[in-house]
């Protein structure tokens, strides 16, 4: 379903984990535009502002906003901040905190 709405409705910002039966992640992994709609939604749902609050958001926030387990499918939260903001220097040993 996601796939096909995203074909035929582009301009619209579907969130691929809403749907009752989210897509596969192989193809969505090397899709910048989820992976930063991903990272924008959290962000804002979250109000971080600074990324070093990035290193303290944890799984159960994570699972409050209902992405835990699509940020998971698509490679935990560090790859997916690598993936969507390149120009930052993550450092992975302060993500280890986030599986509290």
């Amino acid at each position: 379903m996601f796939e096909m709405l995203s074909t035929v409705y582009p301009e619209v910002d579907w969130l691929p984990w809403r749907f009752s039966r989210a897509p596969k992640t192989s193809k969505l992994k090397e899709n910048p535009k989820v992976v930063s709609l991903t990272v924008d939604y959290i962000e804002a749902q979250l109000k971080l502002r600074n990324i070093d609050e990035w290193y303290r958001v944890s799984n159960p926030q994570l699972d409050q906003l209902g992405v835990l387990n699509w940020t998971r499918k698509l490679g935990g939260l560090c790859a997916l901040l690598k993936a969507a903001r390149p120009g930052v220097s993550w450092e992975d040993d302060k993500f280890a905190s986030i599986t509290k």
